[in-house]
């Protein structure tokens, strides 16, 4: 839908996080504020589900920079929910912070996905 639209004019397109990752991200955070350290494997579930969708959706030469990306930023969801962890409070605007790591790493994906097809597009 999106490379044909692509041909006739330019588009925008807009995202959310992939299916069920909003509601396992604010679980994660519920998790880490409860003292809860299922939270570190949920965490591993949500990367997993992210590489899954660049191994069937990217070509294998062009996954490494996405995938370097996804590690960088579970890397920091792993460090803000090891602070909530630790303190047991889990603030508005942390579990904003949280739960916008759906969409940055679906969109991050989608966006390399349309590098892969060669259609110029700015993440």
């Amino acid at each position: 839908i999106i490379q044909k639209a692509y041909e006739k004019d330019t588009c925008a397109v807009v995202l959310s996080a992939m299916q069920g990752t909003t509601d396992a991200l604010i679980e994660i955070g519920r998790s880490a504020e409860n003292g809860d350290e299922k939270f570190r494997g949920q965490v591993k579930t949500i990367a997993e589900k992210h590489f899954e969708a660049v191994r069937n959706l990217i070509p294998k030469n062009s996954q490494k920079i996405i995938h370097n990306f996804i590690e960088s930023q579970i890397s920091e969801l792993e460090k803000i929910c090891e602070g909530v962890f630790l303190l047991r409070e889990l603030t508005a605007r942390t579990l904003d912070r949280i739960v916008s790591f759906g969409e940055i790493l679906s969109t991050r994906i989608v966006s390399a996905k349309f590098d892969s097809m060669h259609i110029e597009n700015v993440w």
